[in-house]
């Protein structure tokens, strides 16, 4: 009797691991699948957020760009204002000179 009665208790004790197994095995897929769309999310968002980098990256060398021709412009405008106001002051001392 002895024998049977150990042989229920570990038939029990076996019941209650196997529906803590299942209940284990149950609770990890919910774990596994809400890890998965947070992953999926943090690549979405991380995908996003390259594009804006790359977007803003392209913004700046434009900006730059703009910067860089309008210093030449700029450099071309006071070449051109300096030689005129050269020649205007050489036609002025010239005729200055032989009234």
């Amino acid at each position: 009797m002895s024998t049977e009665r150990e042989l229920d208790q570990i038939q029990k004790d076996i019941e209650t691991l196997h529906e803590r197994t299942q209940l284990t095995k149950s609770e990890f897929a919910t774990h596994e699948a809400v890890c998965a769309a947070r992953y999926e999310k943090i690549m979405e968002n991380f995908e996003r957020l390259q594009e804006q980098i790359q977007y803003t990256f392209e913004e700046v060398q434009d900006l730059k760009n703009l910067a860089t021709q309008g210093k030449s412009s700029l450099k071309t405008l006071v070449f051109i204002g300096m030689f005129i106001a050269g020649l205007v002051g050489f036609i002025y001392t010239a005729l200055s000179i032989f009234r």
